[in-house]
């Protein structure tokens, strides 16, 4: 979020540009920006619908474990998916843990030498 990269910032969607904030690496089961080299992590390891989405210094928690399903990633621990809130496809629209559900802003894909995770949300491409 506005190139923050502090543990507690929000994650948020932003139209592809390909900028190192953008770019990340699911690394054994969590996904990493290796320019901050924190971890995507759900807020207070909560499992409810809506639970913020944030960057947190790796420390192996269950709130920072990803599954990638060849579409979705889902967190374990809670059985949920990463989500653009609300079906957003404005450029900061939050990041969220949701029940998965199979809809385009939870569609999600891997990309390059660095993988990029982005949503197909809106037609366009939108990244974290």
């Amino acid at each position: 979020q506005d190139g923050k990269m502090e543990d507690g910032t929000s994650v948020v969607s932003w139209t592809c540009s390909g900028r190192k904030e953008q770019q990340w690496m699911l690394v054994n089961g969590v996904i990493i920006n290796p320019l901050s080299g924190k971890c995507l992590d759900v807020k207070d390891q909560s499992a409810a619908d809506g639970a913020n989405v944030i960057l947190w210094t790796c420390n192996g928690g269950e709130n920072q474990k990803w599954e990638d399903t060849g579409g979705a990633f889902i967190n374990p621990a809670s059985g949920k998916c990463l989500d653009i809130e609300g079906e957003g496809t404005n450029d900061g629209t939050n990041v969220i843990l949701y029940k998965c559900h199979g809809s385009a802003n939870q569609d999600w894909m891997l990309f390059g030498n660095v993988r990029s995770a982005a949503s197909s949300a809106g037609g366009g491409r939108q990244e974290l």
